[in-house]
């Protein structure tokens, strides 16, 4: 058998072109003629001809086959993919008993005064609080997992805060403290003399019935030295800052710089300065025609909170929390009076303790009558498992 010459090829593979409006366009005449004389080419070529095309057939059909592969794995399907979650990154909250100055962290200053919500590097981290007239107050943080080093710096984890009047609860609460001891003695000086007036502006008053007992001093042990009343007696009781400073647990100038309450549900006023006054109690007795009769303050006290602004020119103004859900739960006068029977549990304790006795505070608050005098159990020693029954009851007023 003879191969057909390329010219026969070329005339067979040859399909008439025709418009789709021309009459052999649509009756196809052209096409059945070119495939006609393809077929009768194709049939006079060998079998090995035939048996080749399809070898390389099948090879282009295996490489598009692997191209194909290659490609669906290089660009993976969405539903095979798992989507990216960017991590919010952990914020902290700085915070302090001041609601003025700035905030610097590892060198760059920060825009507003605390609180503040800020977000810190792994690793040291370093915080400064500058906040005039106080000494700037550094605290440093190794973030994540340590907590602050500094005199006063504090931490609190999961606590809401209320920063820019919105609450948040951020991952740790970092607080800066500034007590008398930041501030320059002068001025110092100068707020325990403001703190020491609004605390002799109140004096609480009420009557020792003819026959009740009352103490005008301690004995070396501490325990109060009573006498009994021949006839009705006035009793004012003040509250004294300390003078001795070994008395105070708030240093030389008896003041404490205590956290905000950032749990209120407020912001706080601008440009305070929220600090605990340990204050010491002191009887005053009198009667008609006679001299009155000064008690000792009385060896123990307790705190109440106050807030201070400072006037620039070297004065401070005492502000009463009173009131409003920014401010401690008492005004400073309500603060006084529930006071009274924690420092009387505790004149109690202190003395007791060479006794081995303990005592503790009226259940709920029922044997608290302030000025009027304190119901004050006495516990037993040791024990275990809930609250001790009482063994008994100190009836505590007048100082005695």
């Amino acid at each position: 058998m003879t191969l057909p010459r390329d010219d026969e090829l070329e005339d067979a593979l040859q399909i008439e072109r025709q418009p789709l409006d021309e009459p052999g366009a649509r009756s196809g005449q052209g096409s059945k003629r070119g495939l006609g004389a393809l077929s009768s080419v194709l049939s006079r070529r060998p079998r090995r001809r035939g048996l080749e095309a399809l070898a390389v057939l099948g090879a282009l059909v295996l490489a598009v086959a692997i191209v194909l592969a290659s490609i669906r794995g290089m660009v993976p399907s969405g539903a095979s993919v798992e989507p990216t979650i960017t991590p919010i990154p952990e914020q902290v909250a700085l915070t302090s008993n001041v609601t003025f100055g700035t905030f610097t962290l590892n060198g760059k200053r920060l825009k507003g005064s605390p609180p503040l919500l800020v977000t810190l590097r792994d690793g040291l981290n370093t915080i400064t609080l500058t906040a005039p007239p106080f000494r700037p107050k550094t605290c440093t943080l190794v973030w994540p997992g340590q907590q602050p080093e500094g005199s006063d710096c504090g931490a609190g984890m999961g606590e809401q805060v209320m920063i820019g009047g919105r609450t948040v609860t951020p991952s740790l609460a970092l607080d800066v403290n500034l007590g008398a001891a930041d501030l320059p003695p002068n001025l110092a000086n100068s707020a325990r003399a403001a703190v020491a007036a609004a605390l002799s502006g109140v004096v609480l008053h009420t009557t020792v019935p003819r026959g009740d007992y009352y103490a005008l001093r301690e004995d070396a042990s501490g325990v109060p030295v009573a006498a009994r009343a021949q006839a009705p007696m006035g009793a004012d009781l003040a509250f004294l800052v300390p003078d001795t400073p070994s008395v105070s647990p708030c240093g030389t100038y008896g003041m404490c710089g205590v956290p905000l309450d950032q749990q209120s549900g407020m912001s706080h006023p601008k440009d305070i300065w929220s600090i605990a006054i340990f204050t010491l109690v002191q009887w005053t007795f009198s009667q008609p025609g006679a001299a009155p009769l000064v008690a000792a303050p009385l060896g123990a006290g307790f705190q109440a909170q106050l807030w201070l602004v400072y006037d620039g020119a070297g004065g401070w103004q005492v502000t009463d929390p009173q009131g409003g859900a920014s401010a401690p739960a008492q005004s400073l006068s309500a603060q006084l009076s529930a006071g009274i029977c924690f420092a009387g549990t505790m004149l109690l304790s202190n003395a007791g303790a060479s006794m081995g006795q303990q005592f503790g505070t009226g259940t709920g608050g029922t044997g608290d009558h302030a000025v009027d005098g304190c119901a004050i159990q006495m516990l037993p020693n040791g024990g275990s498992g809930g609250p001790p029954a009482p063994v008994g009851t100190v009836i505590w007023r007048f100082g005695a």
